[in-house]
């Protein structure tokens, strides 16, 4: 059976109970493993937890416990957001790697710009995505168009103009589609020319042979050694004498 869906007002129907509004996650939890009951309100249309109804010892016993397990919560804590940041750095550089790997030639400044602004946490942009961080190639292209929509041509200068005089200044569907249509050469010429090979990444060319050196400014020619002349036979010297 479906635990009820209780409201505030409901409480009258619980002698004994006090309601507790949510704010603490931790003493919630310590509520509800003592059997407090959830209260919802609705919001937007929709129905969200507000707190709980739990008896006043049950409450007493929930924040002795909170309080006996501060410190290892904390420790905890601090624990996860460590992790959390260690796996958004790498996150974050294997994004800019990819987005290397697909547009060779992009400036640094701008690679490192799409990075910060597409991966920012909480953003709702396109390098949060489930896509974006398995390194599809995709999202990291709208990323990367997106920036220079936004950072290389007049895209926001003709939403302001559109949004003249419109609630909070905001353009219409129609304006927004007719100033992508205007921009879009120049986002494919930026983005096509951020995908051409750099030059570093080219093979380097075989070094080109010296020029000749003029005439004046050549070494003279070794000459070679003259022949040693053969040594003189032992008779000649008088060394040995001839048989007749």
């Amino acid at each position: 059976m479906s635990e009820p869906r209780l409201r505030r007002e409901d409480l009258r129907h619980h002698p004994g109970h006090v309601f507790v509004a949510r704010g603490e996650p931790a003493l919630t939890r310590a509520l509800l493993a003592r059997g407090a009951l959830r209260v919802f309100d609705e919001r937007k249309g929709k129905l969200v937890q507000v707190g709980v109804f739990a008896c006043d010892d049950a409450i007493a016993a929930a924040r002795a416990e909170v309080a006996a397990t501060a410190d290892a919560r904390a420790a905890s804590r601090e624990r996860s957001r460590e992790r959390r940041e260690r796996l958004e750095a790498r996150y974050q550089a294997d994004f800019d790697q990819a987005v290397r790997r697909l547009f060779p030639s992009i400036p640094e400044r701008d690679r490192l710009a799409i990075v910060a602004r597409a991966c920012e946490v909480g953003s709702r942009r396109v390098g949060r995505c489930a896509a974006a961080k398995a390194l599809d190639p995709e999202p990291i292209r709208l990323a990367v168009r997106a920036w220079i929509r936004h950072a290389h041509t007049e895209y926001d200068a003709l939403l302001d103009r559109a949004g003249a005089g419109r609630p909070f200044g905001r353009a219409s569907k129609e304006a927004r589609r007719a100033a992508r249509q205007t921009i879009r050469a120049t986002v494919d010429r930026v983005a096509a020319a951020w995908a051409a090979p750099s030059s570093s990444s080219l093979p380097a060319a075989p070094p080109a042979p010296p020029p000749p050196r003029p005439a004046a400014d050549r070494p003279p020619a070794a000459r070679p050694p003259a022949p040693t002349p053969a040594a003189a036979p032992l008779f000649a010297r008088g060394l040995v004498r001839r048989r007749g």
